[in-house]
């Protein structure tokens, strides 16, 4: 019998459940911080004496960095529409969809409307992961286009959603949802039109500080679900993957604890690394023998060949 099917999962203490005003401050102020700061710098550096190739060397590392802050703001809207940023929960999710805006081309509405599916069903018929994910099988093709085809279903069902076309299990009641859905589609615009703007008044530096960290964004964001979920298997304690390197919680403010996401999802992003050392303590994780990996560079190894994507043939 699969180890997993004969443990339960540990009741946690209450406060760990417990929405903080600081803690999600902190989040969006390093997020936001993470995204902003490396592109002032690198605005310096553009506007510099230094030579062009010292000047691009210098700047790449900086533009990465703030493509990464891009991706961390997605993950602000996915904690508010978990319930994570606020007490209130039409608080937390108008947060979301106000503090994803200036990630472009991304709808937390739309991905809302795959992730309670993809929680509810982790790994099998059901999950709307196991549809897009696994036709994927190299580095190369899950890095291209792996994340176009997401990015398309979240446009193509916030878009539905806002028109009262889509039905699917979210966050909130069918007419709450709609609404959200329109708020987030004319937020995201109006930052769209603030970027191709400015792109349009300097080329150059809309390339540089607009596009090439959406690119980042872009690329971070679709190595990720395969580092999460490639080569794990059903249950509740073997369907996901944490990546507890120090450098993983840097750049994703605890969001690298993705299985105890998964077991505790009403569980603040910042306590997580909490969730894990209580876990650890109790010896369940000895028993489980979760998906638990210390190397950074298990973020790139889970995304290659060797870890196939778990695949149910059931459509959505």
């Amino acid at each position: 019998m699969d180890a997993t099917l004969m443990v339960d999962k540990p009741v946690l203490p209450p406060e760990l459940y417990e929405k903080s005003f600081w803690g999600s401050a902190a989040f969006v102020g390093y997020a936001v911080t993470m995204w902003l700061a490396p592109l002032g710098i690198a605005w310096e550096v553009y506007k510099g004496p230094l030579d062009i190739e010292i000047r691009a060397a210098l700047m790449i590392p900086l533009l990465i960095l703030s493509g990464q802050g891009l991706h961390l703001l997605g993950w602000v809207g996915h904690e508010g529409f978990h319930f994570n940023l606020a007490k209130n929960q039409h608080v937390s999710a108008g947060l979301a969809v106000l503090l994803t805006g200036p990630v472009g081309f991304f709808s937390t509405v739309g991905e809302n409307s795959i992730h309670w599916r993809h929680h509810r069903y982790t790994n099998r018929d059901g999950d709307p992961q196991t549809v897009i994910f696994p036709k994927y099988k190299v580095f190369l093709t899950r890095m291209l286009f792996a994340r176009v085809e997401l990015e398309y279903r979240y446009l193509c069902n916030v878009v539905l959603l806002a028109l009262n076309k889509l039905i699917v299990p979210m966050a909130f009641h069918q007419k709450t949802c709609v609404r959200y859905a329109r708020l987030d589609l004319v937020w995201s615009t109006v930052w769209l039109i603030a970027y191709f703007w400015l792109t349009a008044v300097e080329p150059v530096a809309g390339l540089l500080f607009i596009v090439l960290p959406h690119l980042f964004a872009f690329t971070l964001s679709a190595i990720r679900p395969y580092a999460e979920h490639a080569g794990t298997e059903q249950g509740e304690f073997r369907e996901a993957r944490s990546l507890v390197s120090p450098l993983m919680s840097a750049l994703y403010f605890f969001n690298n604890y993705h299985l105890e996401h998964h077991l505790y999802p009403t569980i603040p992003c910042w306590r997580l690394s909490r969730v894990h050392r209580y876990l650890k303590r109790t010896g369940i994780y000895e028993i489980t023998q979760p998906h638990i990996s210390m190397r950074f560079t298990d973020w790139f190894r889970c995304a290659g060949k060797s870890f196939p994507y778990p695949s149910h043939s059931t459509q959505d």
